[in-house]
């Protein structure tokens, strides 16, 4: 059985020479993962911020939620938890107003009739 390399592979092992001859030869702090299965490969500094990470991650998320065709069954569930996710990393480092709990709270509400939509009979 013979394993095939992917252009993601051969790409990712590329760019990750480089990246590790950058980081020896000049002396910066770049960090590079892959998810092959995926096709994705993801070049950030070692300093960023894991909140800035997690914000960067999550806005794949919400383009898919935003894309998501209301009639989807699973879409309102999708959409209210990623609006929720996306509150809480803006206010991680500061408090939530009366506002933001009162709309994640109707979100929560909103993802609960949808639970209850696609649940099982």
């Amino acid at each position: 059985m013979s394993f095939k390399v992917s252009s993601i592979d051969t790409l990712y092992e590329k760019i990750k020479s480089m990246v590790e001859l950058s980081n020896v030869d000049e002396g910066v702090s770049v960090k590079i993962v892959t998810d092959t299965d995926s096709g994705i490969i993801k070049i950030y500094s070692q300093d960023t911020d894991i909140i800035k990470r997690a914000s960067s991650a999550l806005y794949e998320l919400l383009e898919l939620s935003y894309s998501t065709a209301e009639h989807h069954p699973y879409w309102e569930i999708l959409y209210n938890a990623t609006e929720i996710l996306k509150t809480t990393l803006d206010k991680w480092d500061s408090d939530f107003s009366k506002n933001e709990i009162d709309d994640m709270s109707w979100r929560i509400d909103g993802m609960r009739t949808a639970l209850h939509r696609v649940e099982p009979i």
